[in-house]
């Protein structure tokens, strides 16, 4: 699944479950799953693209509310 993420590939990336990855549809932003099949229980997934630039914009909005000397950058 080239140029996409399952939702066990979220999982670990972000350390989280199955239930997050669906709050974070709904509530957080994050990317709405492709389906990447016609079948209708197929495989779906999540564009890398869109899943790494909203990753970039939490982690900035996340610095922006810590205090300056918590707020160091990688």
């Amino acid at each position: 699944m080239d140029g996409y993420l399952t939702v066990g590939q979220v999982q670990r990336r972000f350390n989280i479950s199955r239930e997050t990855v669906r709050r974070w549809e709904g509530k957080q932003g994050f990317p709405k799953r492709v389906r990447l099949s016609t079948h209708p229980r197929g495989r779906c997934g999540f564009p890398i693209e869109e899943v790494d630039r909203w990753d970039a914009g939490r982690r900035d909005t996340r610095h922006e509310s810590l205090p300056p000397y918590l707020a160091h950058t990688e």
